[in-house]
């Protein structure tokens, strides 16, 4: 019985391990994702006000 504990506890410790891991990753994740969507909406306001600036020229 105390083997098949052992055996019990390891495995609960990889599982718990496996979450740790993929919650760190899943934190990184989010984070390059902000970033990368912060990064985004900055290039469209650029264009948007080249566009602006364009059709101000126009008139």
């Amino acid at each position: 019985m105390g083997q098949f504990r052992q055996s019990v506890d390891a495995r609960f410790e990889g599982v718990e391990n496996l979450i740790r891991k993929q919650r760190r990753d899943s934190a990184g994740m989010l984070v390059m994702m902000r970033a990368a969507a912060s990064d985004f909406d900055e290039r469209v306001s650029e264009v948007e006000e080249r566009i602006a600036a364009l059709e101000a020229r126009k008139s």
